[in-house]
């Protein structure tokens, strides 16, 4: 090396103030006397102030042999946060996003981000290899960089890195309606499903997409999102009704029994599923769509032959109380096995609770009622007539 180059090496570590980073003067030559004449040409080149901290990137021999040096060094010497020199260091040394077209815009993406978590998905965007070789990589960073909301900038930088989303046909719009969501909850349910294998296989994958990005309540956004990555619903043939039936849901009351529902494996595996949906759908109160939400689902009930009817009567209950007896009568399990189940059902229904009996019925009617509840062969006590009751 011809002494006037090593003085001006020399000239430009002294600027920069270089020589900290190393810990002898032997390990610093050493370093000086292994940089390549592009390295040092673009060390050379270097003239313009840096922010503090922020020159230690010209100790970077990598960094130095890049292409892109003249237009990276100058977006890290402005660099305002640590987050930023983090993340432009990373992607200007990153292989793959050196071999994109996408790299000189990227990094210009992150330094103009004003919030750390954009400069964090922004930079993790910009070294996907998976991203970097799709045909969204661009419109995805520019979805990230708009993000209004911290959860946009971090469902949007997930989706834009997965590889199933990538590979789909659902990608773009997926991404669009992440971007215009109005509510923290459909951000969130959306990002969910957009990168959910099972949605993604599906062919309801793109119409659920719509139906949580036009949930009218957070409840319903969260129980569509649900619904529409579950298998067991993804693979049955009620899966597109029920979404409806979730979306178009009077209540958040309906809207979540009826999403939680359309999940159980019990009951989109019988006969009475569709007709169970429908009637909680129906509901004239949040109460009966609870109710009905419940038994929908109840393992002893749906294996017993009176589910179909107790259902109807908990959907016909004249009010919430006779609707929450009733319900809590289709799902006992000494009832459902006792020969006397139908009759406690229509009881409550046509008279209702123990309380409301005792004011509208004459002696008689309420003795013939206690009689009509003795079991059959068993001991009689208070508890069990007092259950019989209920």
């Amino acid at each position: 090396m011809q002494s006037n180059l090593y003085k001006k090496i020399l000239e430009q570590i002294k600027k920069y103030n270089l020589a900290a980073n190393f810990k002898t003067i032997e390990e610093l030559n050493e370093w000086i006397f292994s940089l390549n004449e592009v390295q040092i040409n673009n060390l050379l080149s270097v003239n313009m102030p840096f922010n503090t901290g922020n020159e230690k990137i010209l100790c970077d021999k990598e960094f130095l042999s890049s292409k892109y040096f003249q237009h990276d060094v100058q977006l890290i010497a402005r660099a305002d946060t640590y987050m930023k020199v983090i993340q432009l260091r990373y992607t200007s040394r990153d292989k793959y996003s050196l071999q994109s077209v996408y790299h000189e815009q990227d990094m210009k993406l992150i330094a103009r981000a004003d919030k750390d978590e954009k400069v964090i998905q922004l930079g993790a965007t910009s070294i996907d290899k998976d991203s970097l070789q799709s045909k969204y990589h661009k419109e995805d960073m520019e979805h990230i960089a708009r993000a209004d909301t911290y959860t946009k900038v971090e469902q949007l930088g997930a989706t834009s890195r997965d590889k199933d989303s990538l590979q789909s046909k659902y990608h773009e719009q997926d991404m669009k309606l992440i971007a215009r969501a109005d509510t923290y909850t459909k951000v969130e349910q959306l990002g969910y499903t957009s990168i959910d294998s099972a949605s993604l296989q599906s062919k309801y994958h793109k119409e659920d997409m719509e139906h949580i990005a036009r949930a009218e309540t957070d409840a319903k956004a969260r129980q569509l999102g649900t619904t529409s990555r579950d298998k067991d619903s993804l693979q049955s043939e009620c899966h597109k009704k029920d979404m409806k039936l979730i979306a178009k849901a009077e209540t958040d009351a309906k809207a979540n029994a009826s999403g939680v529902t359309s999940r159980d494996k019990d009951s989109l595996q019988s006969e009475c599923h569709k007709e169970d949906m429908e009637l909680i759908a129906k509901a004239e109160t949040d109460e009966k769509a609870r109710q009905l939400g419940i038994t929908s689902r109840d393992w002893h009930s749906l294996r017993n032959n009176y589910h179909e009817q107790d259902m109807k009567l908990i959907a016909k209950a004249e009010t919430d109380e006779k609707a929450k007896q009733l319900g809590y009568t289709s799902r006992d399990i000494d009832s459902l096995q006792s020969n006397s189940h139908q009759k406690e059902m229509k009881m409550i229904f046509q008279l209702g609770i123990n309380n409301i009996i005792i004011k509208n019925l004459t002696t008689e009617e309420i003795v013939e009622q206690l009689i009509n509840n003795i079991p059959e062969n068993e001991e009689v006590n208070i508890l069990t007539l007092n259950r019989k009751l209920k």
